[in-house]
């Protein structure tokens, strides 16, 4: 059993955007992102979808993730970036999702000259099932978490 909820996320809004949804205790959410927008000096290069426009983030933005991707944050506060096809499944973690644009805030225009919203499909799933959830990314490189994780996806098999 499932519920479906549908929220747009601005790109120019530099706080992350509270979604109204809360995933339960035993409940996994799919996200699937639509759309285009401008993130990212949007007057001199191409609008992109969820999952960036194709340069890794560096300096002041969440590295680890490409420019202008689509960010999530669950209630733990573990990080999550939009993959290439624009759709991802979370762990099971209780609490709000939190949606921005992955920016620079510090060097150039920043947010200011963003342009567009994405809508974001969130289906709560009730059953929970092996599923291929996205691995967080973090805003400083925690080696020994990555590597923990890294190695329990190793060792847990292959997902069904």
């Amino acid at each position: 059993m499932s519920k479906t909820w549908v929220t747009s996320v601005v790109a120019r809004n530099i706080a992350w955007q509270n979604s109204g949804v809360q995933i339960g205790p035993g409940q996994r959410a799919v996200l699937t992102a639509k759309g285009t927008w401008g993130v990212i000096d949007p007057a001199h290069r191409p609008w992109c979808d969820a999952s960036g426009n194709g340069v890794m983030g560096t300096g002041d933005i969440r590295a680890r993730a490409m420019e202008g991707a689509l960010l999530c944050m669950t209630a733990d506060g573990n990080i999550y970036a939009f993959p290439a096809g624009c759709v991802m499944t979370l762990p099971s973690i209780p609490g709000p999702l939190k949606f921005v644009a992955n920016d620079y805030t510090q060097t150039g225009a920043g947010y200011t000259d963003n342009q567009g919203a994405l809508i974001v499909e969130i289906q709560i799933l009730n059953d929970i099932q092996p599923l291929t959830e996205t691995s967080p990314i973090h805003d400083v490189a925690d080696v020994i978490t990555e590597a923990i994780s890294t190695e329990f996806r190793a060792t847990s098999g292959p997902s069904s």
